[in-house]
């Protein structure tokens, strides 16, 4: 039986509770009957791709996956010299880590390659023939560029291999499997919010083919998952566009591939109703095919804040309101100065459940709050790697959560 099918069947039985410093409390992750089952986190070795006077910087928005035994991160960028809050510039990484056999006392994290590029904030999907690796940026330009990373015959490096390029250069965008056919949507296209999404029918084909329009509104940082068979693409946000404020998207799309055609999908509230989702900065990974598991992410209300300041105050400027321009001055200039607890990333695990299109939250996992991190599936395990804790900057943190069976 497939690994993620199992997985996705003890979830579905199993009463979790959450175990960690931030949260101890019983909370059910759906009907089950074996209360004796938990969710644990706990610490594996860190990544560190930057160290310098006692400063210690990993990555956001690079590729993540499994092969053979071992995690995979490649790509991704930070700010290792000056610090962005002081304007220190973005930098991107060609290196290829590995953590192999993560589940038992793993040596630590060791570099097994390069990718052609440095590069980051693609996409990036596990197949049986390897991690596939789409699109993403540098500091040049959007790429259109796709690889297949995949062992060298001795298992002793990760050797890249070119497969068919997207149409147009893409980042920011999210992708998803349904272990064999591979959709990407959503981000900026060519430098712009798009609506456009692709599917590549297995990496043998020649191409990517062109899918229908999603309908609404662009959707930058979202996230996806094949379940049941259709591509669901949740959350993001579209940012200032001619003069309209930014949307925190708090619903999402579906793709049927047997109609060719879009539906929305419920919006994104928890079971108790209590809560509006938006997932932005957020990874997801799929399980069973019927649910979709989504760490960290910004908070909706602070992110929107700052992305609509700049506008706010042409508003407040044009207006001639000058207490409220100095105001949102003040804020602009301090945003990114705060300690990371000010800016209320996501610390609870979501779950999605596709067959009623519900969502649940586990936990209190003040570790998880990151945005940007790579989130892998391996066997009955999740594990996050890196991610921002603020704006800027980047954990050298790995987590790994035992679902509990």
């Amino acid at each position: 039986m497939n690994m993620n099918l199992k997985i996705g069947i003890k979830l579905l039985l199993l009463l979790l509770v959450v175990d960690s410093k931030e949260a101890n409390s019983s909370v059910p992750l759906c009907n089950g009957v074996n209360k004796n089952s938990t969710l644990k986190l706990s610490a594996l070795p860190k990544l560190i791709v930057f160290e310098k006077d006692g400063h210690q910087e990993g990555l956001s928005a690079a590729y993540g996956g499994v092969l053979d035994g071992a995690v995979v991160v490649a790509g991704g960028c930070n700010f290792p010299g000056k610090p962005a809050a002081e304007g220190g510039e973005k930098v991107y990484y060609d290196e290829i880590y590995v953590l192999r056999e993560p589940d038992k006392t793993p040596a630590g994290w060791e570099e097994a390659g390069k990718l052609p590029l440095e590069v980051g904030s693609g996409a990036s999907v596990t197949l049986p023939e390897g991690v596939v690796c789409i699109g993403g940026r540098n500091a040049i330009q959007a790429l259109t560029r796709v690889w297949l990373l995949k062992w060298n015959a001795a298992g002793t490096s990760i050797v890249t291999e070119d497969l068919p390029e997207l149409p147009v250069g893409m980042d920011n965008m999210t992708a998803a499997t349904d272990g064999r056919n591979i959709y990407v949507a959503g981000g900026n296209i060519e430098g712009n919010p798009g609506n456009r999404c692709f599917v590549l029918k297995g990496i043998q084909a020649c191409q990517w083919e062109e899918l229908p329009a999603f309908p609404g509104s662009a959707r930058i940082q979202p996230v996806g998952s094949v379940l049941d068979g259709k591509f669901y693409l949740m959350g993001g946000f579209q940012p200032v566009v001619r003069g309209q404020e930014c949307q925190v998207l708090d619903d999402g799309v579906i793709y049927d591939p047997q109609t060719q055609n879009w539906t929305e999908s419920k919006k994104m509230k928890l079971k108790d109703g209590k809560q509006v989702l938006g997932l932005v900065g957020a990874s997801a990974v799929t399980l069973n095919n019927k649910m979709m598991v989504v760490q960290g992410g910004v908070n909706p209300s602070v992110f929107k804040a700052a992305v609509d300041n700049p506008l706010l105050q042409q508003r407040a400027k044009i207006q001639g309101h000058t207490k409220k321009l100095d105001s949102l001055k003040q804020e602009q200039e301090t945003y990114m100065r705060h300690e990371p607890e000010w800016y209320k990333f996501r610390s609870q695990l979501l779950f999605f459940y596709s067959e009623k299109q519900e969502w649940k939250g586990v936990g209190d996992f003040q570790e998880l709050a990151r945005a940007g991190a790579v989130l892998v599936v391996y066997d009955n395990k999740l594990i996050v790697v890196n991610g921002e804790t603020k704006p800027g900057i980047r954990s050298v943190s790995v987590s790994m959560i035992d679902l509990g069976y």
